[in-house]
């Protein structure tokens, strides 16, 4: 394992395997029947399968601050978008090193 990775092992943990997020994003999709939101991408590819217990206090706390940057920009409107990069930026922190959290490059 590379020094990095070492370093902050929760930064890098998420529950897909070698399965990209857009292959996720596609088998969702099929399953839901509609387009699945981001926070519903980041559930499946953060979240230990068969519960709702996130794989880190990382994960759940950037999913619990995104759900609710997004209630409160959206609040009274029909629908949200389904992802929103300024609110996860703020969800996540401020992108590091020129990564952001779950996005990666920016």
């Amino acid at each position: 394992m590379k020094v990095n990775r070492a370093a902050n092992p929760e930064a890098n943990m998420h529950t897909s395997g070698s399965v990209s997020f857009a292959t996720h994003q596609s088998r969702l999709e099929k399953e839901l029947k509609r387009p699945p939101t981001f926070q519903e991408v980041l559930d499946k590819t953060h979240k230990k399968k068969g519960t709702d217990q996130y794989i880190s206090d990382k994960a759940r706390e950037v999913a619990e601050s995104y759900s609710q940057k997004m209630t409160e920009k959206y609040v009274g409107e029909e629908e949200q978008p389904q992802l929103d990069p300024e609110v996860w930026v703020a969800a996540s922190d401020a992108p590091k090193k020129g990564h952001v959290y779950v996005l990666g490059t920016v």
